[in-house]
């Protein structure tokens, strides 16, 4: 009977009211300084084209549902990061390239389930390089995704690490790619 009345409240524990939760961006690169820019003057433009600034969403239940959401502006902070990212890499910030970062879709979902709970989020971007002297342009897409499980629901803690893993990853494959930094540094 004891056990019965544990599990009964462990349930009503679970299952209470739950808010909106709002996430802290938190990204370290650790990225090496290097001279590959070679002083290369970069404008950078970052565009959030994502209808909302929603995040994701964490299901309870059918009926209950709460948003995912920052007090950042998620265009700002990435630009930031991205910005500080190539100055260590030798880039200068000037306007003979200009490079946008268009973010395409964010995408975060959390679900409760009985026992094993499960989230899973993507990530789109579109990056444009274009240099003003030659008026020569390359446009690449990169795209990241994850999926885990978890016990019973994710934690918020756990909501705001796998969408900055999310974003980590998406700075990393556009940070790291080979043709893009060649672009900008010619």
């Amino acid at each position: 009977m004891k056990n019965l009345f544990i599990f009964a409240a462990f349930l009503t524990l679970v299952s209470c009211a739950h808010h909106d939760q709002k996430i802290k961006f938190d990204l370290n690169l650790n990225e090496q300084k290097s001279n590959i820019g070679k002083g290369a003057g970069i404008d950078l433009v970052l565009i959030d084209e994502r209808s909302d600034d929603i995040l994701g969403v964490k299901e309870f239940s059918a009926e209950e549902k709460i948003k995912i959401s920052s007090d950042k502006n998620l265009a700002e902070f990435l630009q930031k990061k991205i910005s500080e990212n190539l100055q260590q890499k030798g880039f200068k910030i000037g306007f003979s390239k200009t490079l946008e970062i268009h973010i395409v879709n964010l995408e975060y979902s959390a679900k409760r389930k009985f026992f094993i709970g499960e989230s899973a989020g993507k990530i789109a971007v579109t990056a444009v390089v274009t240099n003003s002297k030659n008026q020569s342009t390359l446009t690449k897409k990169f795209g990241s995704s994850l999926d885990s499980k978890h016990f019973i629901a994710p934690l918020e803690s756990t909501d705001a690490a796998s969408i900055n893993n999310l974003l980590k990853e998406i700075l990393k494959n556009i940070l790291e790619d080979a043709e893009l930094l060649k672009k900008l540094a010619e």
